[in-house]
């Protein structure tokens, strides 16, 4: 079935792109198709049985097209992607990331279609960022979207910038399978999903979001009422399976980044209701940028930040991050070839469990780029992160860009 999603999202993209092509000037459209292959090694042989032994592949296709109106009044935006696997049929899928119209007037724009959005400034876990679903197949980190359906009115004011969202439609997150590396302990049986708000995923979501800056100080203000995109999961013992909670969800948010020269101080809040919890979550840190590390043209940035939520085990769906410390640094290079490092590692202040990560990248030419990732975990004794303990990996991704 992924693979035949695949086809169609491939399918669906060529289709738009020779309408726009047809309808519109060749100035007027910008098409930027990208070609990815990928191979990610694990350090250890997997913990369960029936796991992935050894190497895996990919392909990953992708791209951007767009279209521009004459008047510069209407855009066309079109972003499939479809990974297709060759180990592993279950993170063999397609989807939309972006396929939306926008009307742009003088001082306000309306948008249609399927795109994605982020909220937060932090760099460990954007606690306020809740209008798209994770897309889990793409990797454990959760750090991936999936694109999402709606209707958001934006407006430019002299108070600021609002933003008003009505997303019609939920979409589901979508699990590994129990052959895949970095699962959950039991695989989820996605067919068994519960709704707790009336029409199940049709039911509309809404969400607010009020941005300005004030001298040094970015503010961004956000409401959301909907479908929690992290299910509860509840183990069934009979069958050995998780079955997915989705349950409703009310969250106001607060970011804010405050720069000094070199200094970046970042905070992120949520107040939060889901089901029948009631939390508090927040991120919050500092980022310091050496310029020019001894005349060799790089920068360093070193960063801190302290990760906190109260939520109640067993009521909202389950989080590592209740108590930790994220360390870490980025490094750019500034050269030709935009060579840039990022790495740093989350660490639980009660079990002393990681998550550690590292993210490399360099252009090669100029139609290339080469990622290079390392994902990994010490469990410790935290039963949240045991079952990805043996999943350290590295991926080797080279991009190429038409």
């Amino acid at each position: 079935m992924r693979r035949l999603i695949c086809l169609i999202t491939i399918g669906g993209a060529c289709l738009g792109a020779f309408l726009v092509a047809t309808a519109s000037a060749a100035q007027d459209l910008r098409f930027a198709p990208e070609i990815a292959i990928e191979a990610t090694a694990f350090s250890s042989e997997p913990q369960f049985a029936g796991q992935h032994d050894g190497p895996t592949g990919a392909m990953i296709l992708t791209g951007d097209l767009s279209w521009r109106s004459a008047g510069r009044s209407f855009q066309f935006v079109l972003e499939p992607y479809a990974r297709l696997d060759a180990q592993d049929d279950d993170r063999t899928y397609g989807d939309l990331r972006r396929g939306y119209v926008r009307y742009f007037a003088d001082r306000w724009d309306v948008t249609l279609g399927w795109d994605r959005v982020f909220w937060g400034v932090v760099e460990s876990v954007n606690v306020v960022d809740v209008i798209n679903q994770r897309d889990a197949l793409e990797n454990a980190d959760l750090d991936e979207k999936l694109g999402q359906p709606m209707l958001r009115f934006s407006t430019q004011t002299d108070l600021g910038v609002f933003d008003i969202y009505y997303m019609p439609r939920f979409r589901e997150r979508a699990f590994v399978g129990a052959e895949s590396r970095n699962r959950l302990p039991a695989p989820v049986d996605d067919s068994r999903a519960t709704f707790d708000r009336d029409g199940g995923s049709e039911a509309p979501d809404y969400a607010f979001r009020y941005a300005n800056r004030f001298g040094a100080v970015d503010l961004g203000l956000t409401y959301f009422h909907g479908t929690s995109r992290a299910p509860l999961l509840t183990l069934d013992g009979a069958t050995g399976v998780f079955v997915p909670r989705y349950q409703e969800q009310r969250q106001i948010g607060l970011d804010l980044q405050y720069t000094a020269d070199a200094w970046l101080w970042k905070l992120e809040l949520a107040d939060v209701e889901i089901g029948d919890d009631a939390f508090i979550a927040g991120v919050g840190g500092l980022e310091y940028t050496f310029f020019d590390v001894g005349g060799s043209g790089r920068d360093i940035g070193i960063i801190g930040e302290y990760l906190y939520d109260d939520r109640t085990v067993g009521l909202s769906p389950s989080t590592p991050f209740d108590d930790d410390v994220f360390l870490g640094t980025r490094i750019t290079w500034n050269d030709t070839q935009d060579t840039e490092l990022l790495a740093g590692a989350i660490i639980d202040r009660d079990t002393r469990a990681t998550q550690f990560s590292a993210e490399f990248q360099r252009r090669i030419g100029d139609s290339n780029l080469l990622e290079i990732e390392l994902r990994g975990v010490d469990a410790k004794t935290d039963p949240l992160l045991t079952a990805l303990e043996d999943d350290t990996s590295m991926t080797v991704r080279w991009r190429r860009f038409f």
